[in-house]
């Protein structure tokens, strides 16, 4: 247990590991009539579950491990990281009967807990050391809170969604457009192979990140949906002109970096889906915001757990073929769902393929890495 709760990645990987097992199969076995609903509907407890229960497990066992290194400060760990710890897992308990508008203030308070403790956790050593730099983090950990409870108590649920998933997407664009090009660099280096021209030029990527912040902000006010549309689809040509700039082709024999540029693929795919969906009635909602969840969101949470794992465990940066696997069933499953999102496959079996895609890939993300997680650092160092 010590070695459990020394770091943030440890216990918060696993449990999210676990949780993405777990939720989905309920999930498939609701929808297939096999167990009740949680909620009625059970796309309720379903979306909540995503977005504010595997996905802050994600971003706390990332954010309690990079804060330490951005800030020269110790991690949080031991008691206080068993704390929260414990406030996610009320939060699983006290969601698993959740119905609109009738909510209980325990189970209100147990849900809402978990991401504001957090946002405080977090913000104590950027605030602390004047790290300027990432004094976002915080923030938008209150904001993703504020989707929470607007999901759960402020009968907005959509809205909420919307909201939540725009703030995972502002994450992604942040922290993934610094170590996607950083790690390709990295690797390209290592392996004797031209690095000095990776990355994108500076103005491009705030231009390209004010601009999903345009999209973001306009999408949660009653403007013209076109207004909305044109902003999102000038966002992915935005975000597609800085992946050249990356040049992940020199890196596709490494899965660890292959999967960042695919999942950030990923994220231009969704935004032309949100904005051609907003600009003619031929996409539904759902095509982007799975393309965005399964597709950029599952793709880059699986690549990003699987290097902060073997890096902070002293292991090699090289993944096993277990490992590998499960790389492409998190672009299986997102791929299925988002071809019966718009359409073009079934909805059975294929949902279901989708789905056990996504168990199988999380399931194999678990065994590949339960012992690095759950074992002492290899090199002997703390953490």
């Amino acid at each position: 247990m010590k070695t459990l709760l020394a770091t943030g990645f440890r216990p918060f990987f696993l449990l999210a590991a676990v949780h993405a097992v777990a939720s989905i199969a309920l999930w498939a076995a609701m929808i297939a009539g096999v167990l009740p609903p949680a909620a009625e509907p059970t796309v309720f407890w379903h979306v909540h579950e995503m977005l504010f229960g595997f996905t802050p497990a994600v971003v706390a066992g990332f954010l309690l491990t990079a804060v330490p290194n951005w800030t020269s400060t110790a991690p949080l760990s031991g008691r206080w990281l068993a704390l929260l710890v414990a406030a996610w897992l009320a939060g699983r308990v006290a969601t698993w009967n959740l119905v609109p508008g009738t909510l209980h203030t325990i189970a209100v308070l147990g849900a809402l807990l978990f991401l504001p403790a957090l946002a405080v956790a977090v913000a104590r050593p950027i605030l602390g050391e004047g790290n300027r730099r990432n004094y976002a983090m915080p923030v938008l950990l209150l904001v993703l809170a504020g989707a929470q409870a607007m999901f759960l108590i402020g009968d907005h649920p959509v809205r909420a969604e919307t909201l939540a998933l725009d703030i995972y997407l502002v994450m992604l664009l942040v922290v993934g457009g610094r170590i996607t090009p950083l790690f390709t660099r990295n690797w390209l280096k290592r392996n004797g192979l031209p690095a000095d021209d990776v990355g994108s030029p500076m103005p491009l990527d705030r231009i390209a990140l004010a601009a999903v912040l345009v999209a973001a902000a306009l999408a949660q006010f009653d403007v013209p949906l076109r207004l909305v549309g044109t902003a999102c689809l000038a966002a992915a040509a935005l975000q597609a002109a800085r992946l050249p700039f990356w040049r992940g082709w020199r890196a596709l024999r490494d899965p660890l970096v292959v999967v960042l540029h695919l999942g950030h693929a990923w994220i231009v795919l969704a935004l032309l889906l949100r904005g051609g969906g907003l600009m003619t009635a031929g996409i539904p909602n759902r095509a982007w915001m799975h393309a965005l969840g399964i597709g950029a969101m599952g793709t880059l949470i699986i690549g990003v757990m699987a290097r902060v794992t073997l890096g902070h465990t002293g292991r090699p940066l090289q993944v096993s073929g277990l490992t590998a696997f499960a790389f492409g069933g998190i672009s299986l499953a997102a791929l299925l769902r988002t071809l019966v999102a718009v359409g073009t496959l079934p909805r059975d079996p294929v949902l279901e393929a989708s789905a056990l895609a996504w168990i199988v890939a999380f399931l194999l993300f678990g065994l590949s890495f339960y012992r690095p997680l759950t074992r002492p650092r290899v090199d002997g160092r703390p953490g």
